[in-house]
């Protein structure tokens, strides 16, 4: 995939707290044949103690959950147009793949 061409897309989103440690990204290449959306999440691991903490729950299994650690964002509405334009990609891509399925 050569990305000189091709459009690359990345949307910041920071909690409505205003925090940037409650913040995600949003990245896509505008390419059919690159049709992939990367959502990339900072989670908040605490402090060094707290971090020492979870890591001797990891080592002895004493996590709470198997799927990990989670942290939030609190989206605010003037994220909606942005977060509709990877909606709008996603659907795009669908619709190519449709077709693509359709003539084989």
């Amino acid at each position: 995939m050569s990305t000189n061409s091709v459009a690359h897309f990345q949307e910041l989103f920071v909690c409505e707290c205003e925090d940037t440690r409650h913040s995600m990204i949003i990245s896509y290449y505008d390419d059919p044949e690159w049709p992939d959306v990367y959502l990339s999440v900072h989670l908040n691991y605490g402090n060094l103690w707290e971090r020492i903490r979870r890591a001797f729950g990891y080592v002895f299994s004493r996590n709470k959950s198997k799927f990990g650690d989670f942290d939030e964002i609190i989206l605010k509405p003037s994220d909606a147009d942005r977060l509709q334009k990877v909606v709008d990609y996603l659907k795009k891509i669908k619709e190519l793949q449709s077709v693509e399925d359709a003539e084989d």
